[in-house]
């Protein structure tokens, strides 16, 4: 599933998307997030604010280098409710990776 999920994030529909960032939030890996950041930017908000959170549960250093550099550059820079979700997540990331024996939730 994982490589069929991965190359379903450049799909047309959002729904579905939507759904491949969804499920590899739960069976990807760092691996997997290069992709999903890239969908920070996707024009469609659940998509987005579902970019942000799967890094939160499988990323790692780079995702939050990534976050850190979509941040200071992303093309939503507009909406504030969204960039402190992406904050909120990219530090998420942060104190999974600070936590002994970093259980994966």
């Amino acid at each position: 599933f994982l490589e069929h999920a991965v190359f379903r994030l450049a799909d047309s529909d959002d729904g579905v998307r939507w759904h491949a960032v969804r499920l590899l939030a739960v069976i990807g890996s760092e691996k997997d997030c290069s992709p999903i950041i890239s969908l920070l930017s996707d024009e469609e908000t659940v998509v987005r604010y579902g970019a942000a959170k799967a890094p939160a549960k499988i990323g790692g250093k780079r995702e939050i280098a990534a976050m850190n550099v979509w941040l200071k550059v992303g093309n939503h820079r507009d909406d504030k409710d969204y960039l402190r979700h992406v904050e909120k997540c990219r530090d998420e990331i942060k104190t999974r990776l600070d936590r002994p024996n970093r259980p994966r939730e």
